[in-house]
């Protein structure tokens, strides 16, 4: 099997209602992943000295990749908050006033 199609990242999650809980990602995958976010920065006219807060939670969606991948091809400082639940409402609030 390519290599760059071969499973590489994994990620779990309550979609067992659906009838699957496990996504597999390959490099091809997270390339493309890469890819948007490094355009959705540039979209957004994103520098380095910018800093990027995702407040989506930590679920194995694409939305948090793709929020976790905007600010690394820019080198824009990013802080995954995890959502309300992990940092709470004001410790997200207090990061981005910092």
């Amino acid at each position: 099997m390519n290599r760059k199609f071969r499973p590489i990242f994994v990620t779990f999650n309550d979609w067992a209602k659906r009838g699957t809980d496990t996504v597999f990602f390959s490099q091809h995958d997270l390339d493309n992943l890469a890819t948007a976010g490094r355009r959705l920065a540039e979209i957004c006219a994103a520098k380095p000295e910018d800093r990027l807060l995702n407040t989506f939670p930590f679920a194995p969606h694409l939305a948090f990749w793709l929020a976790h991948y905007t600010g690394m091809p820019g080198d824009c400082w990013t802080l995954s908050s995890g959502g309300g639940k992990v940092m709470g409402t004001d410790g997200t609030l207090r990061h981005i006033r910092n």
